[in-house]
């Protein structure tokens, strides 16, 4: 039996940008061009294409509105990838990659340290013991309870 061991690797990549657009040119020779996905999400793209494995995590929106492409560079071995902004948005830390590829982990390391507060309504509840103890008690506080009312 063969076991096969995948490990995705980081492409090495460039970013710029002008008024319209944020700019990815990502290396990654050897590839087959028809298994590339890629993806825009809110403020995250994703690329992928084995074995390599791309998230930039922007603090700006991208945009999906028709304009996004991709073209391979077969000499090079480079992605060239335009992705779609807001006019005149001016991303910020593009020249910061550790920023970008660690953005999205630290969000969700954020996430799991804070601790979820159940949210349980109680409906009816009642407590029993063996021999009836505890019920038995209830009822003589709701009578003696009760005749104190008036009503």
């Amino acid at each position: 039996s063969i076991i096969k061991i995948c490990t995705m690797l980081t492409p090495t990549f460039r970013l710029s940008q002008d008024e319209g657009f944020v700019y990815v040119v990502i290396h990654t020779p050897y590839v087959k061009i028809a298994e590339v996905d890629w993806v825009i999400a809110g403020n995250v793209f994703q690329f992928h294409v084995k074995p390599y494995f791309l998230r930039l995590t922007f603090e700006q929106e991208l945009i999906e509105d028709g304009t996004e492409k991709a073209q391979y560079n077969v000499e090079t071995g480079d992605f060239h990838v335009t992705l779609p902004k807001a006019a005149h948005v001016h991303f910020e830390d593009l020249d910061m990659q550790t920023l970008l590829l660690s953005r999205r982990e630290k969000e969700e390391s954020a996430k799991k340290t804070k601790i979820p507060v159940p949210k349980v309504e109680v409906i009816s509840s009642s407590t029993t013991t063996v021999d009836g103890e505890v019920e038995e008690e209830k009822e003589e506080e709701e009578r003696r309870l009760d005749k104190g009312k008036d009503y």
